[in-house]
């Protein structure tokens, strides 16, 4: 009887933890079910523009896409290493979407003043374009290819991202 009730336990603590959504068990069991599918179109505000959709910012070139938050210590670590390589990145002809997520543009834009990020930056204030991206926890970098399609999807930037992303 021990044994059962510590199983139900550990359980309930991954489903707390992981939670209930299909998304949430897709990406830590079994990958992000986007993979190998055409990255879901959106069209969000960004820092210095209204409304922007991903098609436009992209203009039929391999992006990626990088979703963060300002209160999460590894995807600040993230962003300053994205905002020094990104003229390295654009040079190869990869787009850089950068997309908060959850945070008012008032807290983004104290943030990325502060730090010295010059990124132009999405805000996903209701964490919509997040729900369509399956993205469980930050960070979360997704590689789409210049055909719109959805190569990688994880909590780091691949090494040898560019050479996936360039044919």
């Amino acid at each position: 009887m021990k044994i059962f009730s510590r199983v139900v336990m550990l359980v309930i603590l991954g489903l707390l933890v992981f939670g209930l959504s299909k998304s949430g068990a897709q990406f830590f069991l079994f990958g992000n079910s986007l993979e190998g599918e055409p990255a879901p179109e959106f069209s969000l505000p960004t820092l210095t523009r209204s409304d922007v959709s991903l098609t436009e910012y992209r203009d039929d070139k391999p992006a990626i896409l990088f979703f963060w938050a300002t209160w999460c210590p590894h995807c600040r670590t993230a962003l300053k290493g994205l905002d020094r390589e990104y003229l390295n990145i654009e040079s190869n002809g990869i787009k850089l979407v950068v997309v908060d997520l959850g945070e008012s543009k008032k807290q983004v834009v104290s943030y990325v003043k502060r730090a010295g990020i010059s990124l132009e930056i999405f805000l996903d204030e209701r964490n919509s374009v997040a729900d369509e991206y399956q993205v469980v926890g930050v960070p979360t970098f997704v590689l789409v290819d210049k055909e719109g399609i959805v190569i990688s999807v994880g909590h780091s930037l691949p090494k040898g991202y560019a050479e996936a992303l360039i044919d």
